[in-house]
């Protein structure tokens, strides 16, 4: 592949990323650190609720979800696009695209969901909607069964890593920044990575195994700050890694997989995806969004291990 070129195609995607109806925007803090995790003990969660507007743009009454391009959201998050979950359908029933509503975000450190969802009127078809984006058309897209690249990250240890190093294990990657404030996003994928981890470990039955945490952000997630989050998670380096590395590969390979991003005054916005790579380099699953469950991921991880 071309990288002097695919570099200069790059550049633009990043701007032309505007808001895909699948991603979510995780508003970025501006400090050199990681946040401090929680621990797998029980605390008391912290129940937050918000006022908030928007405009309906696809609803999945099957998922529970509804993906609202919503304003800012003050002190939380910046005006975007992104997916919503109900837990009633009956909030959501009725209401179509160019539906403008009104509705409460309630968030907490390990869950969000909206409620009290009200019909205000519908929005004028706008021909300058941001809810496009635009393939990379350099990326050969990956599926299920294909070989997994032989592409070359930095681990939190600074170590350069590359994934042909991985045969011979079977691997889970997801993809994370670690500043991500929303917690069904990226704290999600990294809580439900502790807790496979817990059991991937329990018994010992099978050994060669591996969690790798990737992070799309690597301009603050450089490796000593993936090293102080994975530290934070209390992460087996025997079984998990943290990656970072150079944009374009790391924007390559997500693109390949699905894994689209974009960052637009100081807030990325993403979608979600989780790999399951066989022992003997292919892959076994792209699992998109968030619905999986470590429980789910460790079975598909044990079968990987033993598919060589």
């Amino acid at each position: 592949m071309n990288f002097s070129r695919t570099v200069f195609r790059l550049t633009p995607i990043f701007c032309l990323f505007t808001f895909c109806l699948w991603f979510t925007a995780c508003g970025r803090q501006e400090k050199a650190d990681a946040p401090q995790p929680t621990s797998n003990a029980t605390v008391a969660l912290k129940q937050q609720v918000f006022d908030v507007k928007g405009e309906v743009k696809e609803v999945k009454l099957d998922e529970k979800t509804v993906v609202i391009k919503h304003e800012e959201i003050r002190d939380y998050m910046k005006a975007m696009t992104m997916p919503f979950e109900v837990r009633d359908t009956n909030e959501i029933a009725g209401l179509k695209p160019g539906d403008s509503i009104s509705f409460k975000l309630f968030t907490t450190d390990t869950d969000a969901w909206i409620a009290n969802v009200k019909k205000l009127g519908e929005v004028a078809a706008s021909s300058d909607d941001d809810d496009s984006f635009r393939r990379i058309p350099d990326f050969e897209p990956l599926a299920e069964g294909s070989a997994l690249p032989d592409y070359l990250f930095t681990n939190e240890l600074g170590q350069a890593v590359q994934f042909s190093a991985w045969k011979g294990k079977g691997v889970a990657i997801t993809f994370i920044f670690t500043t991500c404030p929303f917690p069904t996003f990226c704290p999600r994928m990294t809580q439900n990575f502790v807790e496979v981890q817990r059991l991937m470990s329990a018994g010992a039955s099978v050994t060669n195994w591996l969690l790798a945490s990737m992070s799309f952000d690597p301009k603050k997630d450089s490796p000593a700050v993936m090293l102080n989050y994975g530290r934070g998670f209390k992460y087996n380096p025997d079984h998990w890694t943290f990656l970072s590395g150079d944009p374009v590969t790391i924007a390559m390979f997500a693109g390949q997989v699905g894994q689209f991003y974009y960052e637009k005054d100081n807030t990325i916005n993403h979608n979600l995806r989780t790999l399951v790579i066989n022992a003997n380099g292919t892959i076994r699953k792209i699992i998109p969004d968030n619905k999986w469950t470590p429980e789910e991921l460790a079975t598909d991880l044990k079968a990987a291990c033993e598919t060589r």
